[in-house]
C-alpha cells in the first residue's frame, strides 16, 4: 500500500506537478488521505471521485467530435508541459470522460489537483442540451457555447 500524506488543500499552492518516484520524494507526492482528498474535491465540483477513492473523474458531451477533440488536444498540451497525463476517453464521438490520479503510485496525490485546476480552466464547447442540464458547471468553467445556445442556457 502506498504511503500517504495528510495536508491541508496542497493543491492550492502547488503551481506545477512534481515528479514522483516514490515515497521517498517527498510528500508532495504521496497518495493523499481521506480528508485532504475530501477537501481537495469540494474545490473542483466538476469532478467525481470513484469508490474505492483512488481516482477522479471528469464527464460532459461537447457540442461535437471537433469540440471533443479540440478539448482533448488542450488538455493534452497541458498534461505534458505538466509532466502528468490523465486517461483520456471519448465514446460516441462526443462524449468526453477524464481519469486523473497518479499511476505509479495508484492513487491521488497533489498532481492529479494541481492538473485537474488546469484543466477546469479550459474552455469546452458543450452540448447545447448538457449545458442547459449542467448550467453550473457551464457557470463554473466560463466554458464557451453556440451564441443561440447561450441565451437559452442563461433563460433555462
Amino acid at each position: 500500500m502506498a504511503a500517504t500524506s495528510s495536508h491541508a488543500a496542497p493543491s492550492a499552492s502547488v503551481e506545477k506537478c512534481v515528479p514522483c518516484g516514490g515515497k521517498e520524494d517527498g510528500d508532495l507526492t504521496l497518495v493523499l488521505d481521506g480528508a485532504v482528498i475530501d477537501a481537495e474535491m469540494r474545490e473542483r465540483p466538476l469532478w467525481t471521485l470513484s469508490e474505492d477513492r483512488r481516482k477522479m473523474t471528469r464527464a460532459f458531451v461537447a457540442r461535437n467530435f471537433v469540440a471533443a477533440l479540440d478539448f482533448i488536444a488542450i488538455v493534452g498540451e497541458v498534461a505534458e508541459a505538466q509532466g502528468h497525463h490523465p486517461d483520456l476517453h471519448i465514446e460516441n464521438y462526443r462524449e468526453v470522460r477524464l481519469e486523473l490520479f497518479t499511476h505509479k503510485l495508484g492513487g491521488l496525490t497533489v498532481n492529479d489537483f494541481v492538473l485537474a485546476r488546469e484543466i477546469d480552466a479550459i474552455p469546452v464547447a458543450y452540448s447545447p442540451k448538457w449545458a442547459r442540464e449542467h448550467a453550473a458547471a457551464v457557470a463554473q468553467t466560463g466554458s464557451t457555447l453556440p451564441a443561440s445556445s447561450a441565451a437559452a442556457a442563461a433563460s433555462a
